[in-house]
């Protein structure tokens, strides 16, 4: 149980620094409150030892508001939702795993750390990230290095590459480990309306034992 969750996990890293999008050519815009970001994923995770990366791919959802659901449809069908209440994971109807933020602290600890992210707040980040800016045209890249050793000892992360234009098209994490995820992500909308009561459903669950 515990090594299928890591792998949705990487993802659910990627997707919280999702939040940014839209974006021009300097910043992230931040996501509203009132708005939730569709889209979909290509994930490569590239493990030390191990020729071929391991490919994933799948759909999400993210409203700052209620938290993020990652949906894993190949290789294997699996969902991750996290919130700040902490992270569920679902084959189907069946629930797999149920932990609160005070069950699992280091995901609280990640949570929090990503929580700028997850909303598009820049100043939050570099609360806890050194971020270095850059642009080209209207395409821009953000570089995150942990600031504090007890962020990057909570979260496994030496650094994080951002790249995007219009939406956040890549993500890049390092691992203190050395291995790698690179998330490709496309067929991105927003939408200014309530949540599908079915995803409200999923998100309510998380952490809630």
């Amino acid at each position: 149980m515990r090594k299928m969750m890591r792998r949705p996990l990487a993802g659910l890293i990627g997707l919280a620094l999702l939040a940014g999008a839209p974006a021009l050519a300097q910043d992230p815009t931040p996501l509203q409150p009132t708005e939730i970001l569709h889209g979909r994923f290509t994930q490569e995770r590239i493990l030390t030892g191990i020729a071929t990366p391991l490919k994933s791919e799948g759909s999400f959802v993210l409203a700052p508001e209620h938290g993020l659901i990652w949906r894993v449809e190949t290789p294997f069908a699996v969902t991750t939702v996290m919130t700040g209440n902490g992270i569920a994971q679902f084959n189907g109807e069946t629930e797999m795993v149920n932990l609160s933020a005070a069950q699992a602290p280091v995901l609280a600890h990640l949570y929090q750390v990503l929580g700028g992210a997850l909303t598009g707040d820049i100043a939050r980040l570099e609360e806890r990230f050194d971020v270095a800016k850059s642009t080209s045209g209207n395409d821009w890249q953000l570089a995150l290095t942990p600031r504090e050793a007890a962020t990057a000892d909570a979260t496994q992360i030496e650094a994080i590459i951002i790249r995007g234009s219009r939406y956040i098209d890549r993500i890049e994490i390092a691992k203190a480990s050395g291995d790698e995820d690179r998330l490709i992500f496309h067929d991105q909308t927003i939408v200014s309306e309530a949540i599908d009561p079915k995803d409200a459903e999923l998100l309510d669950r998380a952490g809630a034992k």
